[in-house]
């Protein structure tokens, strides 16, 4: 197994990024922010709602050899803007780009991943802005709800115009699938040509499952903390999307409950994991916060192995999750492409 360690000290503050990281997994959908794992309350999305119709996670016995991040592979657009869709979640505008379905989007959000610039702003889930929204004349709206459902003023113009409201909770891997394999009835819903976004989905759902295997790695890794966020610490818990990706390549969270709990120094050197993962948006940031975790560790977390993790595939819970897996197993075999 090989381990980079960071050993750099700097005297800093994290990047104030872990709201927006966390906005993104979320799809903006929560305002509370996470609470510490020694309270006595439960987490943010603590033991999120599985979707009882999810999938079971896709099974494979072939191993996959890890690859280095590729290209996004070319999707053939569907001709012409026969429905105009908006997406009010950063997950589900990347699924729609990864499908070959940019250029039916007429609006999203503010945190939208690359390759929409082009398309206006009109919101997000909580903050809707119900005039622009209405400008660009939506058939479809694909939203990432929080546990309190769609904004119901949201939910009244869309009754009142005809649209079509798409909700999916982002909360597991299997989710992930679910949406892929749902969008292409989504878009028929409302007119649209499926063909060619349905077939993508296949392909993309198809290699995931290729890729989703045990690795020999991660068995002998022991207890994984993974952060993405390191002032305070914020970790992946059991329940969510990353723990199901972890737990596929036989790894074993070190978080033994549901959600995204805010942990003390205290209580990240009391799990006293084998491995933590420090993931952020680029590779930089999270050298940059590796930093700063040791920094703020002192003497008591130099036993410590941690890594730093390029998460700009891993941060959002869709489908660059293909790619977000290779960087995650970097992290345990570096010395392998």
């Amino acid at each position: 197994m090989i381990l980079r360690r960071t050993g750099l000290r700097l005297r800093s503050h994290a990047l104030p990024i872990w709201g927006l990281v966390f906005c993104c997994i979320l799809g903006c959908g929560q305002s509370d922010a996470p609470k510490p794992l020694s309270s006595d309350e439960e987490p943010v999305a603590a033991r999120p709602a599985v979707m009882e119709s999810a999938p079971s996670l896709p099974q494979t016995s072939q191993p996959a050899e890890v690859q280095p991040p590729a290209e996004q592979e070319e999707v053939p657009a569907e001709l012409g803007p026969d429905v105009r869709v908006i997406s009010l979640s950063p997950a589900l505008t990347q699924i729609m780009i990864d499908m070959g379905q940019t250029q039916r989007l007429v609006g999203r959000t503010q945190f939208a991943p690359a390759g929409v610039e082009d398309v206006p702003v009109v919101g997000d889930l909580l903050h809707p802005d119900l005039e622009r929204i209405t400008a660009v004349k939506p058939d479809l709206l694909l939203v990432q709800p929080s546990a309190s459902g769609v904004d119901p003023a949201l939910q009244r113009l869309a009754d009142a115009r005809g649209w079509v409201i798409q909700a999916w909770r982002i909360d597991r891997l299997n989710d992930v699938f679910r949406i892929v394999e749902e969008l292409p009835t989504a878009i028929e819903r409302v007119g649209g040509d499926a063909t060619l976004i349905r077939t993508a989905g296949a392909s993309w759902r198809t290699r995931m499952t290729e890729k989703l295997v045990p690795r020999q790695s991660l068995r002998e890794a022991g207890d994984v903390l993974m952060l993405f966020a390191v002032d305070p610490p914020v970790a992946f818990g059991e329940d969510t999307y990353l723990d199901d990706l972890l737990q596929a390549f036989g790894g074993r969270n070190a978080i033994k409950r549901g959600g995204y709990p805010k942990l003390s120094l205290e209580d990240l050197l009391a799990l006293n994991p084998a491995v933590i993962l420090v993931i952020a948006p680029s590779q930089e940031t999270a050298e940059r916060n590796v930093a700063v975790l040791r920094d703020r560790l002192g003497l008591g977390g130099e036993h410590l192995a941690i890594v730093a993790v390029d998460g700009a595939d891993l941060l959002v819970p869709g489908t660059r999750l293909i790619h977000g897996r290779d960087a995650l197993l970097r992290a345990f075999e570096g010395g392998v492409e």
